[in-house]
């Protein structure tokens, strides 16, 4: 086995999350079914992939995670899709995925040490994965190997700006999730993109969440690092959503993400 297969730079959280199981994942997705944004988040990636897609293209995938991107980007049957993951549960559910037209490969390996060849993929996709990792500067490195000369890079990452779960969860003593994050984020990516591409644009996709009850936020806020709540963590928490919801008519959640699009020179 390529050495680059045996490590793993994703964070030590990261790592407890997503190795195992592709639960918390899902369980944290659900919640943007309550978006505001009547395109979602995966069709406004999707459009932005069609952007730069060309007619032949090696597309690979970094922390493809559950794949589910892939269920609404039309592709050709020219299309070499490569969806790579640390996780060996993420690339169990990933080879488990039934996507028309392309040919699939799914590798486990680490992002900062693929187990491909320099100048392999003509684009390069990774959503929200430079805030798990330990290096985010090492793995744009690496992507920048494997992507060919005038390749595109396609990067997402939330803002930095603590959303309400997020608050929600410090209020309830709850601050795992902070360790986690902020290391990359939408604010601080041009710099670090810049480093390795050129041509860089910021598209950016606000889809403010509008949830009608407490279950959905007390099953986000139990998939992240944290776990599952006690009961008088539970109590508060839905004490918290209530109130706010008989006040607003509902827990408002600020949503907003960026994406990337850069070149390789």
């Amino acid at each position: 086995m390529d050495p680059r297969q045996s490590e793993n730079s994703a964070s030590t959280i990261a790592t407890a999350q997503y190795e195992g199981t592709t639960k918390n994942l899902e369980r944290r997705i659900a919640i943007y079914t309550y978006s505001t944004n009547p395109q979602s988040w995966f069709s406004f990636l999707s459009s932005n992939i069609g952007a730069v897609i060309g007619t032949s293209p090696k597309i690979l995938d970094v922390g493809a995670g559950t794949g589910e991107l892939w269920n609404n980007v039309s592709l050709n049957s020219s299309t070499d899709l490569t969806l790579a993951d640390f996780s060996a549960a993420m690339c169990t559910k990933l080879r488990a995925l039934d996507i028309h037209n392309a040919r699939i490969e799914v590798v486990q390996c680490d992002a900062a040490k693929m187990p491909f060849e320099a100048e392999s993929f003509d684009i390069l996709i990774a959503s929200h994965l430079l805030h798990h990792v330990e290096s985010p500067s090492a793995c744009l490195a690496e992507f920048a190997r494997v992507i060919r000369p005038g390749g595109y890079i396609l990067v997402s990452l939330g803002s930095s700006r603590v959303n309400e779960l997020i608050a929600l969860s410090h209020k309830l003593g709850r601050i795992s999730l902070a360790r986690n994050y902020n290391k990359i984020t939408a604010e601080t990516a041009i710099t670090e993109v810049g480093k390795y591409f050129q041509d860089i644009r910021q598209e950016v996709y606000v889809g403010d969440l509008e949830v009608p009850s407490p279950e959905p936020v007390l099953d986000y806020l139990e998939s992240l690092p944290d776990g599952v709540m006690n009961e008088n963590h539970r109590k508060r928490a839905v004490d918290m959503v209530e109130k706010e919801i008989v006040e607003r008519g509902n827990f408002t959640v600020h949503n907003s993400r960026s994406l990337f699009i850069a070149t390789k020179p």
